[in-house]
C-alpha cells in the first residue's frame, strides 16, 4: 500500500500544478473538402483541370471568463491573395463561423461570426492577422471573437453551440462559394482529464497486481502443497548465466512444494530423485527470490524449500 501511495503521489502533484491557475477552454478543428456539405469535392480550375485538394487547421482558445475567443488558422491550397496562383477558382472570398442548435454533419447553419469577406464581425475591435504564405499555396489567418461581437448574435449566445459540438468554421472560395473546406469545432481535452484517466488506469492495474508470493499463497490447498504441474503452482525466481552475468538475465519459474518454491535444482525429474544436481542447476546462479533473500549457495536453497540438505551419491 505504502509502494502504491508513492507511486500515484508525483501524478497527482503533476495534476495539481497543471490544474492551478489555467481554466481556459482550447476547441480544434480540422478542415477538409469533403465534410462541406454538400462535399466540394472535386476542386477545379476555371478550365476544369483538377487543382490539389484544399484543407486547413485550426485552434480555438476560450479565455476563463469566457468573453472572448482567439484563434487561428492554417490554410493550404486556397489563393490567400489573388496572387498565389494564375487561377481564380481557389481565390478565398470568405471565411466565417457557423453555428445552430441543429447543426450535424451533413447539415448547415447561418453565420454567426466572420471574420473574412462579407459578413466581417471582427470589428469592435478589429483583431485579424492575415498572413498569406510566402511560397505556395495558402496562408494563416487569426482573430479574436469579443463578446459585444457577432452577426445578430454575440459569442455568450452561442457558447452552448460551440462548446456542444453545434458549430464549424470554413472558408469559401469562387468555386464553391457556399464553401470549400470545412472542419466542426471540437472540445480538446484538458491535461488534468487525460491525466486523471491515466491515473485511474494505473490505479486499476496495481490493484489487480499480485506478487509471485502473493499469488501462490492464494491458490494453495488445504494441506499447503500444489503439483509441479498445476498451473497455478509456480513460483517466479530470476537467473542469471554465470558465463555472462552481466549480458544474459532470464526469467523462470519453479514449482511448489508445501507452499513454498521448490529450487531447480531439487526439482524430481525421470530417473533422477529429489536432491540430486541438474545440468540446468550447475549452469545457472541463483541471483534472488521474491520470498527470500539471495539464493546463491545450495544449502541455502534446501533451506527456502523446507528440506534437509543431502549429499549427491
Amino acid at each position: 500500500m505504502i509502494r502504491l501511495h508513492a507511486t500515484l503521489f508525483v501524478p497527482l502533484m503533476v495534476l495539481f500544478l497543471t490544474t492551478s491557475g489555467y481554466a481556459n477552454t482550447i476547441l480544434s478543428a480540422t478542415l477538409t473538402n469533403a465534410q462541406e456539405n454538400p462535399p466540394a469535392i472535386p476542386t477545379l480550375t476555371s478550365t476544369g483541370a483538377p487543382r490539389p485538394a484544399s484543407f486547413g487547421t485550426a485552434t480555438f482558445n476560450l479565455n476563463d471568463a469566457m468573453t472572448a475567443m482567439t484563434f487561428s488558422a492554417t490554410v493550404f491550397n486556397i489563393d490567400f491573395t489573388g496572387s498565389q496562383t494564375a487561377d481564380t477558382n481557389d481565390n478565398l472570398v470568405a471565411a466565417h463561423i457557423h453555428a445552430s442548435p441543429t447543426v450535424t454533419p451533413t447539415t448547415n447553419a447561418s453565420v454567426v461570426w466572420g471574420f473574412f469577406g462579407s459578413p466581417f464581425n471582427d470589428n469592435n475591435p478589429n483583431d485579424v492577422v492575415f498572413t498569406p504564405f510566402v511560397t505556395g499555396v495558402g496562408g494563416t489567418i487569426s482573430g479574436k471573437w469579443d463578446a459585444p461581437e457577432g452577426n445578430g448574435t454575440t459569442l455568450a449566445a452561442q457558447l452552448p453551440n460551440i462548446l456542444s459540438g453545434h458549430s464549424y468554421i470554413n472558408f469559401h472560395t469562387l468555386q464553391f462559394p457556399g464553401g470549400e473546406i470545412r472542419g466542426p469545432l471540437a472540445v480538446v481535452p484538458e491535461p488534468s482529464t487525460i491525466l486523471l484517466f491515466g491515473i485511474g488506469i494505473l490505479g486499476l492495474g496495481l490493484g489487480r497486481w499480485r506478487s509471485p508470493g502473493e499469488a501462490a499463497a492464494r491458490v494453495r490447498d488445504t494441506k499447503g502443497e500444489r503439483s509441479s504441474r498445476s498451473p497455478f503452482g509456480f513460483f517466479f525466481i530470476r537467473q542469471r548465466s554465470r558465463a555472462a552475468p552481466t549480458t544474459r538475465s532470464v526469467w523462470t519459474r519453479l514449482p511448489l512444494r508445501h507452499g513454498r518454491p521448490m529450487p531447480r535444482g531439487i526439482q524430481p525429474r525421470l530417473g533422477q530423485r529429489p536432491g540430486a544436481s541438474s545440468p540446468v542447476d550447475r549452469g545457472t546462479r541463483r541471483i534472488g527470490v521474491f520470498r527470500g533473500g539471495l539464493e546463491s549457495r545450495r544449502r541455502q536453497s534446501y533451506r527456502a524449500a523446507g528440506l534437509t540438505p543431502r549429499r549427491s551419491p
